[in-house]
């Protein structure tokens, strides 16, 4: 096969008309354009719809994030459970421990913008300036959370139906296969 391909003057699918002595593609070497163009659709769409249900799955876990803490932040002190500094080269933290309603929450943060100061000089049982979200207290922060950088804010609790929406896309592409392959079976 490999042979005739090199030494053979005719490409695979191709006739030779005896009349002119030309060569044309037979209809079945043609190649399905559209049908590519569709495949490449589809998979693309695929691709598309999986990430953003991947990006769901991410934002079902992580919730809805520190909106509740910007808009209703109560000021509190907290118990210093540990001081570090947070990876190689990085910043100085402290964990910390507070209680709301009989409950205990614990969170960490960077210190500085609540009067805190260097943090690294804090002990464990000295008390810390926080914040936290006065409807889900499990969201906190050492700095002014109406004032501070995203970055500085916890990541959200909760479940926010916003990320919900993006499992559509792969509804979409789900019912459109189950469509399009009901079709192939009925034709």
């Amino acid at each position: 096969m490999l042979i005739e391909r090199l030494f053979c003057c005719q490409p695979k699918g191709c006739i030779r008309s005896e009349d002119y002595g030309t060569t044309r593609r037979s209809p079945a070497a043609v190649p399905d354009t559209l049908g590519r163009v569709r495949r490449v659709f589809r998979i693309g769409l695929i691709v598309v719809a999986v990430f953003a249900a991947l990006g769901g799955v991410d934002g079902l876990l992580h919730g809805p994030g520190p909106d509740a803490l910007r808009r209703e932040p109560v000021n509190a002190q907290a118990s210093v459970t540990d001081t570090y500094i947070d990876g190689f080269g990085g910043d100085p933290m402290v964990d910390y421990r507070f209680e709301v309603n009989g409950k205990t929450y614990e969170g960490s943060g960077t210190g500085g913008e609540l009067g805190n100061g260097d943090v690294l000089r804090l002990h464990a049982g000295d008390y810390v300036a926080i914040q936290y979200a006065a409807t889900d207290p499990s969201l906190s922060c050492t700095c002014d959370a109406r004032n501070a950088s995203s970055w500085r804010l916890p990541p959200g609790g909760g479940l926010d139906p916003a990320d919900l929406m993006l499992f559509l896309p792969l509804v979409g592409v789900i019912a459109w296969e189950l469509r399009t392959r009901l079709r192939t079976r009925k034709s």
